[in-house]
């Protein structure tokens, strides 16, 4: 597998592509594993960073996870198509003909909030825009971009691939009509629409076992049914393409195990932080006692007078933890 990128420019084919076209700013790990899954799913992803390292290692990360689902069961398109993905040279190239960008940047207000002023400056006037924030507020985030009312706060949950919902929250300038074209997005890519209305989703790894479970299970199915087809997308099965209005959740409903586990590590991944998904978690924070983020992320949390983003606790104290 071509493990390199399509450049930014394209050979006019005389078809037109009805693909869906998304800009993904932001190549770290979640960043990343969002543009593969965009990739598996059918859309025209075009990935930027301004770090021309980080976006070359991001490709080849890509192409890493591919073979990775590929070898497990998980990857319902032996043959993802390479030609999906674009590095773009500049930020202004990646978003040119975007319908939808998505930054998964670090996670702090004055990064966000000044990409999403340069990025609506520089897009399509009727692009969705959409963060990817676990702490942060909406309505600050969109406070100097132009036409406030489409940015969006759309949150996939580490590791992306095997994980069904996507969490989706509207901030006090967002249009309704902006939900329902995301909610579109989220049904085109066989995924299940989560309205945060409070605490963020957070799922325990029991809960990303059983998801990784069922996805399996929904791969040998459609394969056993169909023979070869497409990973997601409108060619999902039934029960993983679903309505955006039949699948309003509160977070409460996802809360019960989170709580039970107050006091153990309930990360939905391995060791990273489950803010930036970047650096190592080694910090405790008191009195909650929760194990669940770096030690930059937490300082950035009690900077902003935030809770624990576990449990909601108020943070007293933040611990520095050393592992042998």
């Amino acid at each position: 597998m071509n493990g390199g990128c399509s450049s930014d420019v394209r050979t006019d084919t005389g078809v037109p592509d009805e693909r869906i076209k998304i800009a993904v700013i932001g190549c770290g790990l979640l960043g990343t594993r969002i543009a593969g899954e965009l990739c598996l799913c059918g859309c025209a992803v075009s990935l930027y960073d301004s770090d021309n390292t980080a976006l070359s290692t991001a490709v080849s990360r890509i192409h890493q996870d591919w073979e990775h689902l590929r070898t497990q069961g998980l990857l319902l398109n032996q043959h993802p198509q390479a030609n999906n993905l674009i590095c773009a040279s500049s930020l202004e190239a990646a978003v040119e003909g975007a319908q939808f960008v998505l930054e998964a940047v670090v996670e702090d207000l004055q990064v966000k909030s000044d990409l999403m002023r340069r990025i609506s400056s520089t897009c399509s006037q009727t692009a969705v825009l959409g963060t990817n924030t676990l702490t942060l507020d909406i309505t600050a985030i969109s406070e100097h971009v132009l036409h406030k009312q489409r940015l969006i706060g759309i949150r996939f949950l580490y590791p992306v691939y095997t994980i069904p919902e996507v969490e989706v929250t509207m901030g006090g300038n967002t249009d309704a009509q902006v939900l329902q074209r995301v909610g579109r997005l989220i049904e085109h890519l066989g995924k299940v629409l989560f309205v945060r209305t409070g605490d963020p989703l957070i799922l325990t790894p029991q809960q990303v076992q059983s998801r990784q479970i069922a996805w399996k299970e929904k791969v040998q199915a459609q394969q056993r049914d169909r023979g070869p087809g497409s990973h997601g997308g409108l060619n999902a099965s039934s029960h993983a393409v679903v309505s955006m209005l039949q699948h309003v959740h509160s977070a409460t409903n996802y809360r019960t195990e989170t709580e039970d586990n107050r006091h153990t590590d309930s990360s939905p991944r391995g060791n990273e932080c489950i803010i930036c998904t970047e650096r190592e978690r080694n910090c405790l924070l008191s009195p909650c006692n929760h194990l669940c983020c770096c030690m930059e992320c937490a300082k950035s949390l009690t900077n902003r007078h935030q809770n624990c983003p576990m449990c909601r606790t108020p943070i007293a104290e933040v611990l520095r933890v050393f592992s042998a």
